[in-house]
């Protein structure tokens, strides 16, 4: 390699550390202020809630009143009966609580995606209702807005219902059934609310033209 080549090699390494180290500075300037918060208001007062607990101290007299006991209050806690049964309580609790919350929703999801009629193939979603209708259950005199549901649709709603938070928006969908899923999510809301979403439509206005939202019947 010749010496120009060289030069104009170890000059573009430079440039670039330099642009990375420019970005690696204005990242973490970004996540500052989150870091100031999080450090003050948990990190801190986490540890010195831990470093108080082996002490005794009174707020009021200061930190001069501040004595080092070692582990003498967990040992009158274990001690104090309102301590057991405070953590019976609790213990009691979230084993009432979780569960049945979880079962409820878990309810509340299923009949969320089941039709009147009990039927687990629908084809139409009512945006007035809020519900899943088949043939068989659809009310022909209707005059509210349904909105065609494929097969692929119907699962992925069935999938957002039941799957955990975390894993919310990990399914695929073809071009057009995502634009059909999100045109039915979007009228439901608008229907339900009664107004638009001005930053969406503005949104919507840089891409592709609007998609069909349904039948009106």
């Amino acid at each position: 390699m010749s010496n120009p080549d060289l030069a104009a090699r170890k000059r573009l390494t430079k440039r670039t550390s330099a642009l990375q180290r420019q970005e690696t500075l204005i990242g973490y300037a970004f996540i500052l202020p989150a870091l100031i918060v999080f450090l003050v208001f948990v990190a801190f007062p986490f540890f010195a809630s831990i470093g108080l607990s082996f002490t005794k101290w009174n707020f009021l007299g200061g930190w001069k009143k501040l004595k080092w006991v070692g582990l003498q209050n967990f040992a009158n806690l274990a001690k104090d009966r309102r301590f057991g049964q405070a953590f019976a309580n609790t213990f009691i609790y979230s084993i009432a609580t979780v569960p049945t919350s979880i079962l409820l929703a878990l309810v509340l999801a299923l009949t969320l995606l089941m039709v009147g009629c009990g039927s687990q193939t629908p084809d139409r979603f009512d945006l007035s209702q809020g519900q899943l209708e088949c043939r068989t259950c659809r009310d022909p005199e209707s005059s509210g807005i349904r909105v065609p549901v494929a097969p692929e649709m119907l699962e992925a709603m069935r999938y957002i219902c039941l799957c955990g938070p975390k894993r919310l928006f990990a399914f695929r969908l073809g071009d057009g059934s995502m634009a059909a899923l999100s045109s039915l999510t979007e009228g439901y809301l608008q229907t339900q609310l009664e107004h638009g979403f001005s930053a969406l439509d503005f949104y919507k206005s840089l891409f592709a033209g609007p998609y069909d939202l349904g039948e009106k019947t």
